[in-house]
């Protein structure tokens, strides 16, 4: 291969590309069904790691804060404003659970708080130092079960909140907190079904856009080796007299099958990886913005790799396949 045909490959990538993609157009029902199952695969990839979060955090491992209602109350009207800001103080009253004297709230309520503010919570006494199992509006075996152990439970006057600590929860018999946790038990039924959902909807589509793909890829392989074929044979005696057999055979064999491992697969991960990255930031975006900023961090020295190898790469490998021909 001269230094003059590399220069025109150089300058032309861009077009060569939108040739190659030109292929697609006798394809484009194909293409649009790999496209879709792409998505719904990708889409369903993304999902299962949120149902996994879900699950923990409503069903396996569940539980409240312990707060002092009185306390919380003096930092809502403005007399205790050390514990917490009054807007703060009116949320949790408003989206905790009150029992007696206690409030119970779920731990992202407090996200606000750092945590020197927790610590000196725990420390003053108004946040219990114990996470808590909360049930809101329980049943009558749940309420039998917590008056069983009236010691262990703590409730209001009117029992629509029953809470216990989760270490005093190793004083019931596994039968006990089976029918406590029933709620629970279902959920995570619920949870797993729609995760095993999800499983087959990824098995499915990913079958449905590797086979698509690989169909494509060889219908446009066919084509272009008949293409080539064609071509080839329409050259004078001259040109095929000049020209060396091996790079006439790694043109339409070795090249050609290259190109097609681009559409089968190149192009199906870069299209997936990117959905995927794309879900990811949004998605942790979504739940912590703090985090997600750390996270993206890592992607400026990766981003600088690809750059700086980019290139490089590029051209060892056309010096492989020049060395093929």
């Amino acid at each position: 291969m001269s230094s003059s045909s590399d220069e025109i490959i150089r300058g032309k990538s861009s077009e060569v590309f939108k040739r190659l993609i030109g292929y697609l157009n006798h394809y484009k029902l194909a293409s649009l069904l790999t496209l879709t199952a792409l998505i719904l695969a990708t889409a369903a990839e993304l999902l299962m790691p949120i149902v996994v979060k879900h699950t923990l955090d409503d069903h396996l491992l569940r539980h409240e804060n312990r707060l002092s209602l009185e306390i919380i109350r003096n930092a809502s009207e403005g007399k205790d404003e050390g514990v917490m800001s009054p807007s703060l103080a009116d949320t949790l009253i408003r989206e905790g659970q009150a029992a007696g004297e206690s409030l119970f709230i779920s731990p992202k309520l407090l996200k606000d708080l750092s945590k020197k503010e927790i610590d000196e919570g725990k420390k003053k006494g108004w946040l219990d130092k114990e996470n808590w199992y909360t049930l809101a509006y329980p049943d009558a075996e749940a309420l039998r079960i917590s008056r069983l152990h009236a010691d262990l439970f703590i409730q209001g006057d009117n029992p629509s909140i029953i809470a216990i600590s989760v270490p005093s929860m190793k004083n019931l018999t596994p039968e006990e907190i089976k029918k406590l946790r029933a709620a629970d038990f279902s959920g995570l039924k619920h949870r797993s079904s729609q995760y095993f959902l999800l499983l087959l909807i990824v098995l499915i589509f990913t079958f449905v856009q590797v086979y698509q793909a690989s169909w494509i890829g060889q219908k446009i392989m066919a084509d272009m080796r008949g293409s080539l074929l064609k071509h080839i044979m329409g050259q004078s005696l001259g040109y095929l007299g000049r020209t060396p057999v091996g790079s006439l055979v790694s043109r339409t064999a070795n090249d050609v099958e290259t190109i097609n491992e681009f559409f089968t697969n190149v192009t199906i991960s870069f299209l997936k990886d990117g959905a995927i990255m794309l879900g990811v930031i949004i998605v942790i975006f979504t739940l912590d913005g703090k985090l997600a900023l750390i996270a993206m961090t890592a992607l400026l020295p990766t981003l600088l790799l690809i750059v700086l190898f980019q290139n490089r790469v590029r051209e060892s490998f056309r010096k492989v396949r020049a060395g093929l021909s």
